[in-house]
Order: C-alpha cells, then structure tokens, then sequence
C-alpha cells in the first residue's frame, strides 16, 4: 500500500494504524525520530478509504465515521482513541500499534468518559465496576442531582430578571454542529440526561433543605416493607470470623460505647477463626448515621510492660446487614499498643484497594430478626420525633421547621423565658463557649451548655462546634433536636481548602456536605474550579481515591464546559512535568538555559503550554508563552520561571508570571498563606491595613503545584549584594519617606504572623522586598529610622486583633489535621497556636507577654546579622 513519514511531534491518530518495528522508547521519547505508518488492509485504509473500493470485501465496511483507533496502554488495558486529536506521545501505547475497530456503543457518552477518566486520573471502568452497593448508589443520587441544577440554570435568570423589571443581559455566541438538547443515552444502571449547558450569569442561592436521608440497602431486599432504626431497642451485635482484635463505635472521635476485646486465638497457617457473637453496651436506635464500627488487630502476646504491636485496622459503616470482607490497612513499624490506647475513629472508611496482600478479616452484622431492611430515619421523621421530645412540645407551639429570623428570635426570647435564664448563665455560657477548641469542657458543662443551647442560638450563633461537641450522640432524641437550628450562610471560597478536608471524615460517599459544595460548585465557576483541583491533587492517596474520584466524576459530567477547560489544563500540566524532569537531568548554566528555551520552543509543547485558563487563578487566559524571559531556579528542585503573554489585551499586566515546582510538598505552604489572607481580614476589619502581599499558591497533584511569581521584589540578599544595603536602592527622599511607611506597616504584620504562626528558618535569602518597599516573610525588627515605639504599638495591635479569633484560627487548623502534612499531624502541633496567642490568660497577660518577647527579638538581633553573614557566605 502506501508508506509516508512524519516527524514524532507531528504524528496525529488521523494519520491511520501503524505497524512500526521500532522501540517504544525511540517513538515516544527521540526527538527527530520518524514513524513509519503502513496502512493495512482492509480495515486500515483511513485516508484513502476510497481506494478500497477496489477490494472484494468493501461492502462489508461501513461508513468511516463508524470506526475508531484502539490501543493497549501501559496498564494493559484495550482503550478506544475517541480523541483522534491526540499526539502519539500523549497516547504512549505499550506497543507502537493501532488496530482500527468497529465503534461500539454510545460515541458521546464514551467521549466524557474518556476526558473524564483523562483529567482525574482513573478511569470510570474502575468506578463501575466497583462492587459497593453504596458507590453504585451514590453515582445515580448525584446524576438526578446535576441534572436538576442544569435545568434551573436554563430558565431561572430570565424569570429572576424579568420579575425585577430588568433587561436581562445576553450573550450572543456561535452554535456549534453538537445538538446540545439530544439526550445521552444512559448507561447501564443510570437515566438519560442531555449535558448541561454553562451558565452565563453566577447563581447565587439559599442552602436546600437537606434531603431525606435514603436508606443504603439497594436491590432485591429493598423491595420488601423495611423498618426504621429507631424503632429497634436492641443491642448492637456483630459476629466476627476471623479474629484477633478489640473494636468500638465511634462518632466524630467520640466513643458511643465501652470498648469490646475478643479473646486471642492462636493461628492455624495464616488463618485464625472465631465464630463467636459479641454485643456492644448501646441500643440500636440511639446509634448516629454518621457513627463508624473500628476495628483493630493486634499481637497475641508481647513483653510484659512494653504493649502490643499493631498488626492492621479499619474503619466500616454500622449501617450494614450480611457478611462483609473488610481489608485492613496496615500498620506502621513503630505502632505500639498500651492498654489504654483507642482505635482510629478518625481514619478512612474505605477499606484497602492492595486486597492481594491486606490482611483479610470477614465479619457479619446482624438483621435482627427483620424481613426488610433496617433505615435509618429520613429528614421529616428526624424532625417529627424532635418536635414531640423537645422541651417546648407541650403546652406550646414555638417549635418549627421552617420560618422568618424574626420567628427563630421570638421562639428564642419565649423559651429563654421559660428557662427562667438569666444575665448570670448567659456569662457562664459565654465564658464555657470562648474557650479554646483545644480546652476540653467537663460533663457538667456540657449539660448546661446542651440545656441552654437556644441561647447558644440566639446570643452566641458561632458557637455551633461547641455545641455539636455538647450534645450525646448516642442519644437518638438529642440527635434529632439538633437539627433545628437554622443553616448559616458563609463565605465558602476562603475555606474551601478545610472543607475539601472534612470529606475524609465523612462515613459515607453520600452525605450534606457533598451535596453542599457540588451545589455550590457547580453554581460558581471559580469555586468549582478550587474545588476540582483541591480534590484531584490528592488523587493519589489509596485512602481518598475512590471517595474523591466519584466526586469529581459527578462534578465533571454535570459541567460539560468546564470539563473542556479543565481537560486542557491537564494536558499543560503533563507537559511541564516532562519539560522540569527533562531540565533535571541537565547542568545548570548557559547549556541549561538554551535547553529549556529549545524545548518550549518545540511545536507539541508550544501548543499544549498556548491558550488556556490559568489553574493557579482562572480570571487569567493565558496566551503564548515568553520564552526569552522562561528559566529555571538554581535550587535542588529546579523550579520552572514561566512568563505567558496575557490573552486579555486590554488588562494592565500583560504578562503572568507563574512558577511550576515537582518534588515538593506545597501543601503546607498553601495552608499558610490560607491563614495569612484570614489574618489579613481580621486585621482589615479592625482597620489596621498591614500590607500584606500574599502571593497565590495551589497543589496540583504528588509533590507538584504551581506558585504566583511576585513580580518587581528581590530577596534582602540580592539587594545587599546589588546596593551594598537596603537604603541605597531607595535614593530618592520621596520614595524612600513612602517605602518606609510601607515597610513598616508590612514589616509589623509578618512579624505578628510569622510568631503566631511559629514560621521558622528565616534569613536574608527568603525574606523580599518589593520596589515599593512592602516586605513579606520578615521575622525582625525595626531598623529604618522609626521610633521603635510605633513599630512595637503596630505589632501589638495586630496581635491583639488575632488573638480575639484564637478559637476561629485553631478550628482551621484542627481540620486540616488528617491531611498529611508531617508538621500538622496531632493535637501536640496545634499546641503551638495555642501557647502563642495565650488564650487561657488575661488581655494584660498577653500584652506583658507579647512586649517581652519583642524585647528579647531586639537583644538578639545580632544572631539574625551572623545567620545572614553564613547566608551569603554560602550563596
């Protein structure tokens, strides 16, 4: 047939299926290699379809649009090239073949799964075929859940607009050849729904009622009448088969019973069976939804005195019936068991992917006699008991679901009333309710605070994880009261990053918050757009990657548009991580530079890295990149200096500076500087402008991220090196009276931050100052001429103003403890906050306290001069 050639970086899917004898390395890795691409008949003619006319079996082909591409991947998987677009080199078959089959299927519906699968890092078949009822479940619930967003964003702005008498406002756009109203064809198990088209206006909307809760037993039992789990009185019961173990019933770390140990059994081979039942001190009807079974095996016999090593564990809903294998997650050489050690109330739920080398342990929860299923009780039934058990059912009608804030105060003042609270148990509650998160409050306390807790409403509405700690969660008729407290509205985009965190305590795939923050994500593109990369950055932990990919598989397929962004913004990010490693393996110098330069100039990578929405802020389009002014740091990790041209020619900046780093953890970094923007607020409400200039930071993946490059700022020690000092790069009187001003004010909120904070290993090479004179990341004193009396009344204000919001900054951190950061792993880290801002001591306490400190940092400024003597020594 016929044989042509291309160069590797312009070999496209169109160009027809190859059958090449080279190496893979040599195809997807040589620069100036050339692919020989035969055309085999008959299914391989593409291009010159019109000469297989000429065959005997050309009536046996269909039209051309019917086939398609496929290739077995590295993973060994037979995948379909629907994206006929894709380089060779993005494709990395395990064999430098392509066989051209027959599409099967629905074409669309495989074309989001693909792009799906592509930008989250696991493909959809894994999810699929999953046999967890519960993942199944969740799939479906969230599929009728974007479908109904979708539809309101269809009509819901003309009618808003037109009600207010308003000219709505219109964008004119070009119809694309898609039919975007043709309904995609379902896929087994889940209904038809036509992709959801972008909104053009934000949507703004009040948080939903919460929907019943639905039970999790699916299939041939549900059809059959259940009962509800409050109805049942008896006492928890599970049957273990193989065992070696303790267990207990945890909700939110709390216990809800005593702790339960089986008796040890010796092993038989690799095996150790007990058919035995054991029942745990707490009744059916007052375990919580959210409550979680642990289980823990341990040794059979260790050295007296010195505890039992951990062998694995595991953390599994209580809502279950039937026999269940659970894969324990094994335990780290150094954990050791005393006696009065707990389980892990707070680990995952999802039991271990590695099942082929888990310890294995097989367990039966009981159905306790009940033909049906056993539910937990939906929404209106939760709301129904509270109303006939709460303190005000009888003999008044002030209890209700629904109602005005003007109604929520009037029940608040009737009830208070007949309390009989007064001036004094309000002091008492507010003195128990500012108390550090860390502080534990006595079981009297928690009476009195779970008694009073419609003032807590009323008087003290930031109380609310106070009060959820107060409540006994093993009491069904508490757990049900709770839920009359109005939801507030908050500020979701600044702590989006602790709410991503919170999903990992969460005991089932579908719960309120999942469906709050997919509501709101998909209401606003730039929260979904955080909320997408906060999830696929910890895509490639085993514990999250079940739990996280079904989350961003309901937010992908309910946000066609954004999912074309998205997508692209993937495939830059896989371009730059080849272009760092490649630059790894180099010198650095003038070879290095002009190496970087010659591989962004390359035309597949000029072309993934060429416009597209910036990940690290997406109000950015970035256009072509600079490549005259790209380079790379001189550091271990050889960090990525990118300069793009702004597509937006009308902005002021026209160009985005952005730093691409691999083989860090930026984790950290970026909860700082979360923390930093929340003291900036703080001390902005209390009007104290301090300068701060918090540069934009976002994990992107396993040790990769990308970090906003501040532009027009140098380290102190380039500046000494430059101008001999600080002063001589301010020669003016004018602009050195304005850079005073500013590095005072910013110099005095780096230093409050960086004490609270406890930022260490700070010298003259990571502290910078911008031309204007603001400095960020500094840890010493005043030294420019400035009465040190105003610097040192500059200081105490900020540190006043963040120490009134002690209990709101040790809250972000506590939620961020299951995250992974090595420095952020325990109550004993979050000790440090605590201690700093002296939340258990009086105002003139921490004034004394904080004005000794600022002296001793003055008298030992001389260690800061030898720090950065050695600094610039080495560098």
């Amino acid at each position: 047939m016929s044989t042509r050639r291309k160069d590797e970086e312009d070999v496209d899917m169109h160009s027809g299926a190859t059958s090449s004898m080279m190496t893979v390395s040599s195809v997807w890795c040589d620069e100036d290699v050339e692919a020989t691409v035969d055309c085999l008949l008959p299914t391989g003619i593409i291009e010159l379809w019109k000469e297989a006319r000429k065959y005997p079996f050309f009536s046996c082909l269909l039209p051309i649009s019917h086939y398609v591409f496929m290739c077995v991947t590295q993973m060994g998987e037979k995948v379909e090239q629907l994206d006929e677009e894709r380089r060779l080199c993005d494709v990395r078959p395990f064999y430098p073949m392509l066989k051209v089959i027959e599409r099967k299927g629905n074409t669309a519906e495989k074309v989001i799964n693909a792009q799906i699968s592509c930008i989250i890092g696991r493909g959809l078949n894994e999810c699929a075929t999953l046999q967890c009822v519960e993942a199944k479940q969740f799939r479906r619930i969230m599929r009728q859940k974007c479908e109904t967003i979708r539809k309101e964003h269809h009509s819901q702005y003309l009618r808003r607009m037109i009600m207010k008498d308003t000219v709505p406002k219109l964008l004119l756009v070009s119809i694309s050849d898609v039919n975007h109203d043709e309904l995609v064809p379902a896929i087994p198990g889940l209904p038809a729904v036509p992709p959801r088209k972008p909104s053009l206006t934000p949507k703004k909307t009040t948080p939903p009622t919460p929907p019943p809760k639905n039970p999790l037993l699916k299939g041939k039992k549900a059809k059959k009448e259940g009962c509800c789990l409050w109805d049942l009185s008896d006492k928890f019961t599970v049957t273990a088969h193989s065992v070696k173990l303790r267990a207990c019933i945890y909700h939110a770390g709390d216990t809800m019973c005593s702790i339960v140990n089986w008796p040890e059994r010796q092993l038989e081979g690799d095996t150790a069976k007990w058919e035995e039942s054991v029942t745990f001190d707490i009744s059916l009807h007052d375990i919580p939804r959210m409550a979680r079974l642990c289980l823990m095996l341990y040794e059979a016999t260790s050295t007296r005195g010195k505890g039992r090593r951990k062998v694995g564990d595991t953390v599994v809903c209580i809502l279950k019936t039937g026999r269940h294998t659970l894969y324990m997650w094994p335990a780290n050489d150094d954990d050791m068991m005393s006696e009065e050690t707990l389980l892990n109330p707070i680990g995952t739920v999802t039991q271990n992917n590695q099942a082929h080398c888990a310890v294995c342990l097989a367990v039966t929860f009981h159905n306790y006699n009940q033909p049906g299923p056993i539910t937990y009780p939906n929404f209106e039934k939760v709301l129904e008991v509270a109303a006939q058990h709460t303190d005000f059912a009888k003999g008044s009608k002030v209890v209700k679901t629904q109602g005005s804030q003007e109604d929520c105060v009037r029940q608040t003042c009737h009830q208070t009333a007949m309390l009989g609270v007064t001036k004094d148990h309000l002091e008492m509650l507010r003195v128990m309710i500012e108390r550090d998160p860390l502080s534990t409050l006595h079981e009297q306390e928690k009476e009195m605070v779970w008694r009073l807790r419609y003032e807590c409403q009323f008087h003290f509405p930031q109380s609310l994880p106070k009060l959820i700690s107060c409540m006994q969660w093993n009491k069904h008729l508490d757990v049900a009261q709770v839920g009359h407290n109005p939801s507030i509205d908050v500020t979701l985009s600044e702590y989006l990053l602790q709410l991503v965190q919170v999903l990992k305590y969460e005991s089932y795939f579908q719960c309120d918050i999942v469906d709050f923050l997919l509501e709101r994500a998909l209401n606003n593109r730039r929260i979904g757009h955080y909320f997408f990369w906060l999830l696929k950055s910890e895509m490639h932990l085993p514990s999250v990657t079940i739990q996280f990919g079904l989350i961003l598989e309901a937010y992908c397929r309910a946000n066609e548009p954004h999912l074309r962004v998205l997508t692209r913004q993937v495939e830059s990010l896989q371009r730059l991580k080849k272009l760092n490693d490649a630059i790894k393996k180099i010198k650095v110098g003038e070879k290095g530079k002009e190496e970087l330069r010659r591989l962004l100039q390359q035309k597949m990578n000029r072309q993934a890295l060429t416009g597209f929405t910036s990940i690290l802020d997406p109000a950015f389009r970035l256009g072509e990149l600079d490549d005259s002014l790209c380079k790379f740091m001189d550091s271990a990790k050889k960090p990525l200096w990118l300069v793009w041209n702004n597509e937006d020619t009308f902005a002021e900046d026209t160009k985005i500076y952005i730093m691409y780093k691999s083989g860090d953890d930026l984790r950290q970094d970026m909860l700082t500087l979360q923390i930093l923007r929340v003291m900036d607020g703080i001390w902005q409400a209390e009007g104290l402008d301090l300068r701060l200039s918090i540069y934009g930071c976002l994990t992107t993946g396993d040790r990769e991220g990308l970090i906003e490059t501040v532009v027009g700022a140098e380290t102190i020690a380039t500046i000494q090196k430059k101008y001999a000092g600080i002063l001589k790069s301010f020669n003016k009187k004018c602009l050195l009276e304005k850079a005073t001003e500013e590095f005072l004010l910013s110099c005095a909120g780096y230093c409050v931050a960086t004490y609270v904070l406890g930022i260490k290993d700070r010298h003259c090479g990571n502290i910078m100052l911008k031309s204007n004179g603001q400095m960020f990341h500094i840890d010493f004193g005043h030294f420019l001429g400035h009465s040190k009396f105003k610097f040192e009344s500059c200081c105490l204000r900020a540190y006043l103003a963040l120490r009134q919001q002690s209990n709101f900054l040790i809250t972000l951190f506590m939620m961020m403890m299951n995250t992974g950061i090595p420095e952020l792993s325990c109550i004993q880290d979050i000790e440090y906050l605590k201690n700093a801002l002296l939340v258990d001591q009086s105002e003139k306490q921490a004034v004394d306290h904080f004005k000794a400190k600022f002296k001793e940092a003055l008298r030992k400024a001389w260690t800061t001069m030898v720090n950065n003597t050695f600094h610039h020594a080495k560098h």
